[in-house]
């Protein structure tokens, strides 16, 4: 009677319990290594979606001034005649009159044209949207950062000649009071911070 009861009251050995453990931490290993994935994923997808979201809003904005272009002589800052549209040098990609400026509260007497640059810097697309059509009279502004993380960004011009497209560099895109507008759209070439290129197409309504 006394040895049986000894036998059923015994516990667990030394070693039975190190087995335990070591099993035990092989699971919480494996659990924490999933988990840990898992929100890894979550972050990256989350980021995918706020780069996509913000590449959608850009190009929705793009779009809308693209298709509301108007061919009109602005002055710049110092009072010099600007081209009609798409003027492109070294530090502004595009700059443009559009139509379309709202004026909500209706109190304020001016019309709808409104002119517009474009610029990279600092691996920023921003839009600066002035508060006249010749910003020699208004000088404020309005800066709109349309894409963040670009490593760099091309804008060509895409024309028809002789029933194939042509692609023309930012240069070329110039137009003046002579010239008939032949540039149909524009290309927009942007390198990411991932050195991956993508071409977004806008055509232009002139």
């Amino acid at each position: 009677m006394t040895n049986t009861r000894n036998i059923n009251q015994r516990g667990f050995t030394l070693v039975e319990v190190l087995v335990s453990l070591f099993i035990f931490s092989i699971i919480s290993i494996g659990a924490t290594t999933a988990l840990s994935q898992s929100l890894k994923t979550k972050e990256q997808l989350d980021i995918a979606m706020d780069e996509l979201s913000e590449l959608n809003i850009a190009r929705t904005i793009i779009r809308n001034d693209m298709s509301a272009l108007t061919l009109r002589v602005s002055r710049d800052e110092l009072g010099d005649i600007r081209p009609y549209s798409l003027f492109s040098d070294n530090s502004i990609l595009l700059s443009f009159t559009r139509r379309g400026l709202e004026n909500p509260s209706g109190l304020e007497k001016r019309g709808d044209l409104e002119r517009v640059n474009y610029v990279f810097e600092e691996g920023s697309l921003i839009r600066i949207s002035y508060e006249h059509e010749n910003p020699s009279q208004v000088p404020g502004t309005y800066s709109l950062v349309l894409l963040s993380d670009i490593k760099d960004i091309k804008i060509k011009g895409i024309k028809y000649e002789n029933n194939s497209i042509v692609k023309v560099n930012n240069t070329d895109i110039r137009l003046n009071n002579f010239e008939i507008p032949m540039v149909k759209a524009i290309s927009l070439e942007i390198t990411d911070k991932n050195n991956d290129l993508t071409e977004h197409l806008f055509e232009l309504n002139l």
